[in-house]
């Protein structure tokens, strides 16, 4: 097979001449350039950038540059390059750190800064009368073109240098060594700072010729990239980040790398109540996990079918799979992995109104999870706590505990954790008939919910919205809102819960009708 069946499409993807040959046409270039000129140099990384000044000022010995490097956000480029200008002018000046300025590439090209640059293009030459030379990553380079088209329309050249594997290979080592728990774990602004920087880093690998590439790091990065995605709720983009890599490793024959893929795939089906392809994806792992002796991955893949027995209420067969998860999970010394089978031991035991099962087993995973440090998996399992201690009409421990759970959410996890903790407070504040705080709950739960396009999430949040209504006396509003549910969850693969939701639907149609 052919290396050329590794390479991965990319629509902004440029054929980079070799680095010395760029190298030497951009010296050319300052070289040739009287007055004002603009130049792009695309470079991911910071070490590599001063390398290549390095060599760039040996190649001009007698250029007299200056240096430009901003360390925080700036909104205005021209007025601050004013400010920081030597008083004689310069042969050439370079600029770096415009990334600090534009730290997310989601939304970069809409920022204050990239608007800016087009508004002051025409007064660049008379506050630079030399070549300005930009240095900036990938992202920053599209943000510009694409926010900033009139000032990317007076540049005299582009650029590109990818770093070479030396240079990359120790910092994707140190993105993508440790617990995967810690992703769910970070702030969300860091989330998103890593995100732009393996979207480089990919970037770098894409951009050397294939003989040159690192291909099952580019898919531990894909990984990575996928996993930042999922934590964030933004399944399409998770799931193209883990086809990707699944492909990657097929070719590469990698079956350690083919099954993490597969598991993470269908962990984007389940978020999103995909329960066929979910259990096809299982399936596909366990027969390689087994045949491989992968216990760890065995282990995993027997969990994820635990999910799905218990959603079709089939319990048996669901504590069976939980039970020979976390058996695996012990016997190769996993905590990790222990703890979250433990949570969901819980959770099925809850689901049957087992309380005192489900609270012995919560009790023993939030151990674990605070043991070692995971914030998330801690804030989730204490929210379950809350429904318990709801059930057992255990008010004031409920409360404490959804409100620990909702402001860890808060502060590190994503916006569907936080759905999630804001629908357990909801529901606590509806058993206690505290109406307008239950509703003010429900409804920025479903406004997360709706803005991340999770329809299972939704349907939950409109039929608790829909109980609420139920205890107020509004019948009529409780069957509109569970009517919406059902349209909802009509689109997923969610039976369980579309039967929940039609049986409401029923319930208040016939009260209204004796109405």
């Amino acid at each position: 097979m052919s290396d050329n069946s590794l390479a991965i499409a990319d629509p902004f993807s440029v054929d980079l001449l070799d680095e010395e040959t760029e190298v030497r046409a951009l010296s050319c270039a300052l070289q040739l350039a009287e007055g004002f000129s603009l130049l792009f140099v695309r470079c991911n990384q910071p070490q590599q950038r001063q390398r290549l000044v390095v060599e760039l000022r040996k190649k001009l010995p007698h250029f007299n540059v200056q240096e430009i490097h901003f360390s925080e956000p700036i909104t205005h480029l021209l007025n601050a390059l004013a400010e920081r200008l030597e008083g004689s002018a310069p042969d050439a000046v370079f600029v770096s750190g415009l990334e600090y300025s534009l730290p997310t590439a989601a939304d970069a090209h809409a920022t204050p800064f990239v608007a800016n640059l087009n508004a002051a293009r025409n007064s660049f030459p008379q506050v630079v009368p030399c070549p300005l030379v930009l240095w900036v990553p990938e992202y920053v380079l599209t943000a510009i073109m694409r926010g900033a088209p009139d000032f990317f329309s007076i540049r005299s050249g582009v650029y590109y240098f990818a770093a070479t594997p030396q240079e990359t290979a120790p910092f994707v080592e140190s993105l993508t060594a440790g617990e995967e728990w810690r992703v769910a774990n970070m702030p969300l602004e860091e989330k998103q700072e890593r995100i732009t920087v393996i979207e480089s880093l990919l970037e770098d690998y894409k951009a050397l010729p294939l003989a040159r590439r690192d291909h099952r790091a580019e898919a531990r990065l894909l990984n990575l990239l996928g996993d930042f995605y999922l934590v964030l709720g933004q399944w399409a983009k998770a799931e193209a980040m883990f086809q990707q890599s699944l492909a990657t490793y097929r070719q590469l024959g990698d079956r350690v790398g083919e099954v993490t893929a597969l598991n993470y795939l269908g962990l984007v089906y389940r978020r999103q109540g995909r329960w066929k392809e979910t259990e096809a994806v299982c399936h596909q792992c366990l027969s390689i996990a087994k045949e491989d002796g992968n216990r760890v991955a065995e282990a995993m893949t027997l969990n994820t079918l635990g999910h799905i027995y218990r959603q079709r209420k089939q319990w048996a067969k669901a504590e069976e799979h939980y039970r020979r998860s976390m058996a695996v999970h012990q016997q190769v010394g996993n905590d990790v992995g222990a703890a979250k089978v433990l949570k969901n031991l819980g959770t099925l035991y809850l689901d049957q109104g087992r309380w005192a099962e489900a609270e012995a087993a919560y009790q023993q995973s939030l151990a674990l999870h605070r043991g070692f440090g995971d914030h998330i998996a801690a804030a989730e399992t204490l929210s379950f706590l809350g429904r318990i201690y709801c059930q057992q009409e255990r008010w004031e421990d409920a409360e404490t505990v959804c409100k620990e759970s909702l402001a860890v959410f808060h502060d590190f996890g994503t916006p569907e954790d936080e759905a999630i903790a804001l629908n357990s407070l909801g529901e606590l504040y509806r058993h206690q008939g505290r109406w307008a705080e239950a509703e003010a709950c429900y409804q920025k739960g479903l406004l997360i919910r709706r803005q991340l396009g999770n329809p299972v999430g939704e349907g939950r949040t409109l039929i608790n919205f829909a109980l609420l209504r139920e205890a107020q006396g509004d019948i009529a509003g409780a069957l509109e809102l569970a009517r919406q549910a059902v349209a909802v969850l009509e689109k997923t693969e969610d039976k369980a819960e579309l039967e929940k939701a039609r049986r409401r639907v029923a319930k208040w149609e016939g009260q209204e009708e004796q109405r």
